[in-house]
């Protein structure tokens, strides 16, 4: 066999290799690709985008479902409040616009792939655009104070808003009071600021709100009162081993009480239970004991401190029982 047919059968053979190692490589690819991707779906808000002085409103729908298909990490990672679909319908006041949901006008999917859009089309009602005023509702607060008690004011309180005329109006008419986000004070002690955003009704013919947030001042306030008790008694409980005695290393605490001046102007020295557990001794003739107190159930009280907090707790002798 000359030089060059070895050539061209080393070549052919090879080539065929080359090309199934190519095409197992791609199908194995695939198959994983499929194992390995979810879908999702996912309710997607129709923002309308018109020509100055114009507005649009979808009618019947203000969302459209889309199911997304794309990696586990790439679905969680997803910021579904982020999703819009833009529409750019064309038309003059009164006209309504049929539009086509397509792939290309969803913004915020990042590598996500669209399987499917429902619905596939959305009528638009192109308006002159129309400009109210509506209030803000106080922010929803979230948790509870540690202590004391919470005050929030928030500018500004009324916004304008832009949008469908008819639409605009029957929200005047109704009365209608913008929300914004909640706050959350959850361990949280000191006072402090932030912005919050407006909540956008859930309808297309709402376009724009102005300001969109509000600055929210969070003040704490502590309106608790202490008092003390001296010469509070401290019992003993709990299991003693062996039946021998104990001897604390004092009979009587000071207890401190925080909460509110309803509460704690109330409470009486005879409502307070001041007492260390005993704890199971084998060996040994000392013990450290934290001294609890209890208060009645219908006592709500912030916080208790006791003056000593742990007591020592010695086994008597002989001589001393």
């Amino acid at each position: 066999m000359s030089t060059l047919a070895r050539l061209r059968d080393w070549a052919t053979r090879d080539f065929v290799w080359l090309g199934l190692a190519l095409f197992l490589a791609l199908a194995t690819y695939l198959h994983v690709n499929r194992l390995i991707s979810v879908t999702a779906s996912v309710p997607v808000a129709l923002e309308v985008v018109t020509e100055k002085g114009l507005t649009g409103m979808v009618e019947e729908v203000s969302v459209a479902e889309v199911m997304l298909r794309g990696t586990s990490t790439d679905i969680h990672a997803l910021q579904a409040s982020k999703l819009r679909f833009k529409l750019r319908p064309r038309g003059a006041a009164g006209n309504r616009v049929k539009v086509r949901l397509e792939e290309y006008m969803l913004h915020g999917a990042g590598r996500l792939r669209v399987r499917d859009i429902s619905p596939r089309e959305v009528e638009v009602l192109i308006t002159h655009e129309r400009q109210i005023t509506l209030d803000v509702a106080p922010p929803v607060v979230v948790g509870k104070p540690m202590q004391g008690r919470v005050e929030v004011t928030y500018e500004p309180r009324r916004v304008e808003v832009f949008g469908t005329g008819n639409y605009l109006d029957r929200m005047v008419q109704d009365g209608v009071i913008l929300q914004t986000e909640p706050i959350n004070i959850e361990h949280r002690t000191k006072s402090f600021s932030t912005n919050l955003k407006i909540m956008m009704p859930a309808t297309t013919a709402v376009r724009e709100i102005k300001p969109g947030e509000v600055r929210v001042e969070v003040n704490f306030i502590n309106d608790l009162v202490n008092r003390e008790f001296l010469h509070v008694p401290l019992r003993l409980s709990g299991p003693a081993d062996s039946g021998s005695g104990w001897i604390a290393s004092t009979n009587a605490v000071t207890v401190r009480v925080t909460g509110r001046p309803s509460m704690v102007e109330r409470l009486n020295i005879e409502d307070i239970y001041a007492f260390a557990e005993l704890q199971p001794v084998i060996d040994g003739t000392t013990q450290e004991a934290p001294v609890q107190v209890k208060v009645p159930n219908e006592m709500i009280i912030d916080s208790v401190e006791t003056l000593p907090s742990t007591i020592t707790l010695r086994r008597t002798t002989r001589r001393e029982r």
